[in-house]
């Protein structure tokens, strides 16, 4: 059994069984993690409150076959607007899991969570993109899917759903 003390984001969270759930996050020394929560839909838990996708603080881990927090403690609160609930999910879903980026941490520890930032840091940087149809040099759409730019009307015109929106 390890035990972690860390700096982490709240990416996003899922319920998992009758009162657990499970968390995601973006630590600074661990890089991304998925970490399960004892208890954490229960009307008295007090660790639920301060693992809302979002919050920045400090977390204890403990490492057995997996993770489980143990004690948290938020020190910031991220807006709740779209941008930042779509840069939420890009972080969850572009990076990988116990990989640790230093860049990408101190962006997020900065509070620099713009999209067009994020996919700079992780090598999809949007200033020499064009459209994957038209070859247009002002895509405004980053399709995660297929990892490429695309325009508002190539994407309209192919009928994907909107994606994330530069």
């Amino acid at each position: 059994m390890t035990e972690h003390y860390t700096k982490a984001l709240v990416l996003d969270r899922e319920n998992q069984g009758d009162q657990d759930s499970r968390v995601f996050l973006y630590c600074e020394k661990l890089g991304r993690i998925s970490a399960k929560v004892k208890s954490a839909r229960k009307i008295t838990s007090k660790l639920s409150g301060h693992l809302e996708p979002g919050n920045l603080g400090s977390v204890r881990l403990i490492e057995l076959g997996g993770f489980q927090v143990v004690d948290v403690v938020s020190e910031e609160i991220l807006p709740r607007d779209p941008k930042t609930i779509a840069a939420l999910q890009l972080l969850k879903e572009m990076t990988v899991e116990g990989d640790f980026d230093p860049e990408l941490w101190s962006l997020i520890s900065a509070g620099h969570l713009e999209i067009g930032t994020i996919l700079s840091c992780l090598g999809f940087s949007p200033t020499f993109a064009s459209c994957r149809t038209c070859q247009s040099g002002n895509p405004g759409h980053f399709l995660m899917r297929e990892l490429e730019y695309s325009c508002h009307p190539c994407l309209i015109k192919s009928g994907r759903p909107l994606h994330f929106v530069l």
